[in-house]
């Protein structure tokens, strides 16, 4: 990612954020701020030994479909070298697809991890318009 050195909002909240502690941050566009909040999370997931087979290791909630877009584009570049999976869900036109996706995914990830094996696959999965 050609990093050098932390910004200023990464260098006084990530000792924080490492050590487990909730906070809040701000500082303006293209400080850093989005590998900020996912440095610690992929750090705890490495330092759990997780791999992309285990499944679903962290789900990230994002108010707007352009900030998860942003997170999920920082996300993929620095899970380029390590052995985590990432993906996509926004609402909007193509809930369908994504609901296709992530249906084949969990029934699968249900099908193939304890405690789960086989007592999920009769559930379906609905949504309501509200």
């Amino acid at each position: 990612m050609g990093i050098e050195k932390p910004t200023e909002i990464q260098a006084k909240i990530l000792p924080h954020l490492l050590e487990g502690k909730d906070l809040i941050g701000a500082a303006k566009t293209g400080s850093g701020k989005t590998l900020a909040f996912l440095i610690p999370i992929i750090e705890n997931l490495i330092r759990l030994k997780l791999t992309r087979s285990h499944g679903v290791g962290c789900i990230i909630i994002s108010p707007t479909r352009e900030l998860a877009l942003q997170t999920h584009e920082v996300l993929k570049k620095i899970l380029s070298m390590i052995d985590l999976s990432h993906m996509l869900l926004v609402g909007g036109e193509k809930k369908c697809k994504e609901l296709k996706v992530v249906t084949k995914r969990c029934k699968y990830h249900c099908e193939h991890t304890r405690p789960f094996a086989g007592s999920l696959t009769n559930y379906k999965v609905q949504f309501q318009k509200s």
